[in-house]
């Protein structure tokens, strides 16, 4: 297990997509052809642009026929990850995966039935989410995309639980699969509990952020907490992504603002130092003065050394 190597992919839709919330008083409501009836049915979608490039612009909607099922969950987020990792390091085109294969990229010795109900929730979710990329700005050769997220098929039961499945992004595997935006480990970014989510979700951002700057000309860089924190999203009681981010929260805390602001460097620290032992990089440092005044003033950084 500790020799296990991890594929992530650190494209920036891939990252923006999960990153993007909104209200329930912003979906808007839009009509498909279903081709299988021949009918006109109600989606429902949110937009947003995407800057992939100074020279490129996208318009990204992401419709559902389930207007409660628009807005993703940590469990997805989670899921995707995984498929996308396994996705990168499959030899045949047709990939696939079981849950004991899940299990164990999660370093877990069996699924209780909540953790079952998860994944088969994020994959339910996952196949009704569908994507549309439209070229906006100076996308030469570019076309449009539409597609599901997720679609799976070959699914086999055990027990009336999903064993085993073939998966596919569609659209979008040429952008989360087989480009070059990646970092590949041999330590186990999945294997925080779901509601460790801070955790997850920080590992991840630090991960891209040490691919995207390591290959550079720099021995060490510099980061702002802060905006570490406005780009890390909170998650509710029942797992779906809020549209209000970690700074924001911490902001608003009221009483509780020291022990969450605390809370947080202890956990990014643990992350920070499991970086550091699994030689992702080479050390790293954070500011002393901490407190949330210095938070505010955007004075607290995490400076990281990269391995050459």
């Amino acid at each position: 297990m500790e020799h296990q190597k991890y594929t992530i992919s650190t494209n920036k839709l891939l990252y923006e997509l999960f990153n993007y919330t909104f209200e329930d008083e912003e979906i808007k409501e839009g009509q498909e052809y279903n081709k299988e009836d021949n009918t006109v049915v109600v989606t429902y979608y949110k937009e947003f642009d995407y800057i992939s490039s100074k020279t490129s612009t996208f318009k990204v909607r992401i419709s559902s026929f389930d207007k409660d099922n628009l807005k993703f969950t940590i469990y997805e987020k989670m899921l995707y990850f995984m498929l996308i990792s396994n996705a990168r390091q499959s030899s045949d085109d047709n990939y696939f995966i079981s849950m004991r294969k899940l299990r164990n990229i999660r370093g877990l010795k069996d699924d209780s039935l909540s953790t079952y109900k998860c994944y088969e929730n994020a994959i339910k979710g996952l196949t009704n989410k569908m994507i549309r990329l439209i070229p906006m700005k100076s996308n030469h050769g570019s076309k449009i995309i539409k597609c599901n997220l997720l679609s799976i098929t070959n699914i086999v039961e055990n027990k009336s639980r999903i064993s085993e499945f073939n998966y596919s992004f569609n659209g979008l595997d040429a952008t989360f699969v087989r480009n070059r935006q990646k970092i590949t480990i041999f330590y186990n970014p999945f294997a925080f509990i779901f509601k460790k989510n801070y955790l997850f979700q920080i590992c991840l951002h630090l991960l891209r952020l040490v691919a995207l700057n390591k290959n550079e000309d720099y021995e060490k860089k510099e980061f702002s907490f802060q905006l570490i924190l406005k780009q890390i999203r909170r998650v509710n009681k029942d797992g779906v992504i809020e549209n209000i981010n970690y700074y924001d929260y911490i902001v608003t805390s009221a009483n509780k603002q020291s022990e969450r602001l605390n809370k947080c460097y202890e956990e990014l620290e643990i992350v920070l130092k499991h970086f550091v032992k699994c030689n992702i990089i080479k050390s790293f440092s954070i500011s002393k003065k901490r407190t949330f005044k210095y938070l505010k003033d955007d004075e607290v950084k995490i400076t990281i050394k990269f391995i050459k």
